[in-house]
């Protein structure tokens, strides 16, 4: 009867075991699952971070095209303008040129002209 009895708590005891093994078993199984979906989702976030920053830089890296170009078409047209200027003046330099000459040459004619009517008065007395 002890014996039997015995038998039977062993019985009992190795069943426990058994059950407390499969549940242990059960209980790693779950957390390499659980370790396994959080590598996952780890993995899963690190790739989004890195598309994130990469549509990011490449929005930064476009708009910074974006103000080089507009800088070089600002320049492009601010010596556009300049030249445009400097060849309005060099026209208003040569026809003030021009101006001058004809006044002088009108003035030299009037000299002249004068020089010509004096000698004839001379010449008249």
């Amino acid at each position: 009867m002890i014996n039997l009895d015995l038998r039977k708590k062993e019985k009992e005891l190795k069943s426990k075991e058994d059950e407390q093994s499969r549940k242990d078993i059960d209980l790693k199984v779950r957390e390499d699952e659980q370790n396994h979906k959080e590598r996952k989702e780890r993995k899963r976030k690190k790739l989004e971070e890195q598309k994130v920053k990469f549509e990011e830089q490449k929005l930064k890296d476009q708009e910074i095209q974006k103000l080089k170009e507009w800088e070089q078409k600002f320049d492009e047209e601010k010596k556009r303008k300049e030249a445009k200027e400097k060849q309005k003046d060099e026209e208003i330099r040569i026809k003030d040129l021009e101006i001058q000459r004809l006044k002088d040459q009108e003035m030299q004619q009037f000299k002249e002209e004068l020089i010509e009517e004096q000698v004839k008065k001379d010449e008249l007395n």
